[in-house]
């Protein structure tokens, strides 16, 4: 079944069908049925992000793309009936035989031409499938339905002006499931509580108990909790904040000692003198849709890390995370008291981490081996990806924008600016090593590789976004309320 909505309430008679061969721009992974069309009217796109104010061009066919491989919908309907913009309800179309989403995030809108009676540009936002399923009390998307987001009816006929239609085969809910070393490793697929009992808590003794021991377990935090000390976190554990409100201060998390954790959907911020996450000798340990901040301007030293992965860890994922606005983000590895003991150990994945205004750490890796691939970096002040001490990183699809001082760097100095209560020149340590995969885009930013590793390829199979789409694709997907 393909939607035919743009054609029959057309605005403007641009109307453009695209007939899907199997090769539409750069990317591959849209279905290859005999013929799968997309109606859309020519308008232009954009994607503008709130926060910086930056405004990048989207071309019909990356927005396809994004489409597809991501498993989002921006599917808009013709006939509105009279409603607020900006709300998220989800009400019936008067148009039988039509299914649309309106798609809902913060930060990143997609902007549709101009209203032809008021001139005004309409914003429209993005939502993942799973997303709205879950508003919707529906957990199979089999049959096409029909729901859209009613607006104000000044702005339905620009609201009609772009109509992207899929057959109903391909209308599935979207997963973000776990990818590198959290999944493919020698002791087995990272699973938290999977199995276990549900329990929700919203307060700082409930999560207390709830995380405790080794048994599988789902916790699931609601609302914000200020913790009073450092939460120990026990094995076979997910913890997973609902909605957009999950939020913990105080203090922060340890995962010592353990073995298969989840942590998602989590804002933890301003945790003072100590790490939001500290991971150490733990195994297969994924953190993923999480929003970590604090407060840049207080300097290095006001805030310690905020994922720092320490003492023979190993098989971690990292990704989908929003790191911003704070100092030292991610170290892996501790000094070389811990050399022996790290060496052989802390395999890393790094991927799809949105990094905006840092200053060092993303990540900084001492003797293990971290895969980082897929994350857009902005305004990173000082050293963006640093290896040293023997470590080695494997380096490739990543995005650099904005004013990055350096994107990668193994030259074993630990600048001033990283770790200033050392010596006032800098703290030497031996240099590390890199290799470079895919296709980075630097930017601007310097990039000073003393010596290549033997980090050649990643022992697994895992998704590369291609490099054009990596920054809609990172804003789009990182940071909480993309999962629930």
């Amino acid at each position: 079944m393909i939607c035919s909505a743009a054609v029959e309430h057309e605005v403007h008679p641009r109307i453009r069908t695209y007939q899907h061969s199997g090769n539409l721009g750069h990317c591959p992974h849209l279905p290859q049925p005999p013929m799968v069309l997309y109606e859309i009217l020519e308008v232009d796109l954009v994607i503008s992000d709130k926060t910086s104010g930056r405004v990048e061009p989207l071309s019909t066919e990356t927005l396809l793309c994004l489409l597809y491989q991501y498993d989002l919908w921006l599917l808009v309907s013709p006939i509105l009936s009279s409603f607020e913009t900006g709300q998220t309800e989800l009400a019936k179309s008067s148009q039988p035989g039509n299914y649309f989403v309106l798609m809902i995030n913060p930060d990143l809108t997609y902007r549709l031409g101009k209203d032809p009676d008021h001139s005004q540009p309409l914003n429209l936002t993005v939502i993942t499938r799973n997303t709205f399923f879950h508003q919707l009390h529906d957990s199979f998307a089999q049959t096409p339905r029909i729901y859209t987001m009613k607006l104000s009816s000044a702005l339905c006929c620009v609201f009609a002006t772009l109509t992207v239609a899929f057959p109903s085969d391909y209308l599935k809910i979207a997963t973000w499931g776990v990818e590198g070393y959290a999944k493919d490793n020698p002791i087995g697929v990272t699973t938290g509580g999977k199995g276990g009992k549900t329990v929700t808590v919203t307060t700082a003794e409930q999560l207390v108990e709830a995380v405790k021991g080794n048994a599988p377990k789902i916790v699931k935090l609601k609302g914000k909790i200020v913790l009073p000390a450092r939460l120990a976190v026990g094995s076979n554990t997910s913890l997973i904040g609902v909605g957009l409100s999950a939020h913990i201060t105080g203090k922060g998390l340890n995962i010592y000692n353990g073995d298969n954790v989840i942590v998602q959907n989590l804002k933890i911020t301003e945790i003072l003198d100590n790490d939001c996450i500290t991971i150490r000798n733990s195994t297969r340990v994924w953190i993923d849709h999480n929003e970590f901040s604090s407060d840049i301007d207080g300097g290095p030293d006001k805030y310690d890390g905020q994922v720092d992965i320490i003492r023979a860890s190993d098989f971690i994922t990292v990704s989908w995370n929003y790191f911003h606005d704070h100092w030292k983000s991610s170290l892996v590895g501790n000094d070389a008291t811990f050399r022996d003991l790290d060496l052989g150990h802390l395999h890393v994945t790094y991927h799809h981490n949105y990094w905006r205004h840092m200053g060092t750490r993303g990540p900084a890796g001492r003797f293990g081996h971290q895969h980082i691939y897929n994350n857009l970096y902005e305004d990173f002040l000082y050293q963006a990806i640093h290896s040293r001490s023997d470590n080695q990183v494997l380096v490739e699809g990543n995005v650099f924008r904005g004013n990055t001082s350096e994107a990668l760097s193994t030259y074993g100095l630990v600048i001033p600016m990283d770790s200033p209560n050392t010596c006032v020149c800098g703290d030497e340590e031996l240099d590390g090593y890199a290799n470079l995969g895919a296709k980075n885009d630097w930017g601007h930013a310097g990039v000073n590789i003393t010596q290549k590793g033997n980090f050649y390829k990643a022992d697994y199979k895992f998704k590369l976004t291609p490099l054009p789409l990596v920054p809609a694709v990172v804003k789009l997907g990182a940071g909480i309320g993309r999962i629930w």
